[in-house]
């Protein structure tokens, strides 16, 4: 059993990009860049690669630290559970990425 990553499936950067510039004016604003990544299990038996404290989940957000965005990554990453995606409607696809880019908060510093 082994967690597969990989970039998120066609349309994904598509749609979070519409749904910040529309719903999230200031992340939009501030420029944060959002990497996007799937992930799914070799085994077929687990049904449910992406786990939040051990609870299934569909998606999953958290900031990239400053070492990760020193090599080129995004400010934030949403990492989503492919094979649940691929078979949502486009609206729920819509609420979960909205859910995870609401946990996107914005930090200034002097």
């Amino acid at each position: 059993m082994s967690k597969l990553y990989a970039p998120a499936p066609s349309g994904v950067a598509e749609r979070v990009a519409h749904l910040v510039k529309v719903f999230h004016p200031e992340i939009h604003a501030a420029g944060v860049k959002i990497d996007l990544i799937s992930v799914s299990d070799d085994d077929p038996e687990v049904e449910h690669p992406l786990k939040v404290r051990g609870v299934a989940a569909y998606a999953t957000c958290r900031a990239v630290d400053v070492k990760g965005r020193t090599m080129g990554r995004g400010d934030a990453e949403i990492v989503i559970d492919e094979a649940k995606y691929l078979t949502m409607p486009d609206a729920t696809k819509d609420a979960v990425l909205d859910h995870e880019i609401e946990h996107i908060e914005l930090q200034f510093t002097k």
